[in-house]
């Protein structure tokens, strides 16, 4: 392992993602990462924000996008392509796995996402954690294909927002920091401020 050289800081959020780093060593100002992905099945962009969405394509689309992004094969597409799926093929599309993750009846380790989907078959169902694990392993490879030199999983690495403590116990918190392959660590939340309103 070599020494990490930047901090990194995820924020998993129920309708985008994104990531941003910063040098150890210096005061340069972080700076957002340009997510590649999917915007069209024949158009590829780099954009600061990935939405949270993850799309199950059907055999022939996703033998036509194997292995053109990253470099590795992917079962679920993450980001813009997803987003655009979901009004379209709402049984293909994970949508709002943080939600699913602070909901206080849901088991967040059950394979129930898409939510009443019978488009897929119950073993190609994914569960609200393992969703959370796959958008933060793609933005891992994204990191890992930009910074050959630099592994991700060697980085000081903030998930931001509470994600692993909204999952409750230790080994599902592993589940999802397996997702970006390192001991990633949650940060609580910032607070949000209260305003008193006047009467006018």
């Amino acid at each position: 392992m070599s020494a990490a050289r930047y901090s990194i800081g995820i924020d998993l959020g129920t309708t985008n993602s994104a990531l941003a780093y910063a040098p150890l060593n210096g005061d340069a100002p972080p700076v957002p990462l340009l997510i590649q992905q999917w915007d069209t099945p024949e158009t590829l962009v780099e954009v600061p924000m990935l939405p949270s969405f993850l799309y199950l394509p059907d055999d022939a689309l996703a033998q036509r996008l194997r292995d053109k992004v990253l470099g590795v094969p992917q079962a679920w597409i993450v980001g813009r392509l997803a987003r655009r799926r979901a009004p379209e093929m709402p049984g293909r599309v994970v949508r709002s796995a943080k939600s699913w993750l602070c909901h206080h009846t849901a088991d967040r380790t059950a394979p129930i996402m898409p939510w009443g989907s019978e488009d897929i078959g119950s073993d190609q169902k994914i569960s609200p954690v393992r969703a959370s694990a796959l958008i933060l392993n793609y933005l891992r490879e994204v990191w890992n294909n930009r910074f050959a030199d630099c592994a991700f999983d060697d980085q000081e690495v903030t998930v931001a927002g509470g994600l692993l403590l909204l999952v409750g116990t230790a080994s599902r918190r592993r589940t999802v920091v397996g997702g970006i392959g390192c001991a990633g660590r949650a940060v609580p939340a910032r607070p949000r401020r209260r305003y008193r309103r006047r009467n006018l």
